[in-house]
């Protein structure tokens, strides 16, 4: 700026591979340490950070045009309709096994009480 005599340049954190290419950049005033680290984790190729780090990286991705990790919502959603496919088939399992217990000929169930 020539009539303050001073720079204006953006902030900014540039975090690079072990190689030395540049693997993302953060443009803000306020880093968020989790995305800081994550961004570190998926530079290193998953050598740098816990085994938690890698895992937690399932579940968020690097969003360029925000240049922040957000939660990948499909990630989730896929996950929760396995987890709901595997709950619906069990319950078929168990009511069919209840099914045939009932059965003329059949033992009774135990009650436990």
């Amino acid at each position: 700026d020539a009539r303050t005599d001073q720079y204006a340049h953006p902030d900014g954190v540039m975090i690079a591979t072990p190689e030395g290419k540049v693997a993302r950049y953060f443009f803000r005033l306020n880093y968020d340490p989790r995305d800081l680290r994550f961004g570190i984790v998926e530079a290193g190729r998953n050598k740098i950070g816990s085994p938690l780090d890698a895992l937690a990286l399932l579940c968020y991705h690097y969003n360029p045009l925000t240049g922040k990790y957000s939660l990948a919502i499909m990630s989730v959603v896929r996950v929760a309709s396995i987890l709901t496919v595997g709950v619906i088939a069990l319950s078929i399992g168990l009511m069919s096994w209840r099914n045939r217990a009932r059965r003329p000929g059949a033992r009774p169930l135990a009650v436990h009480g």
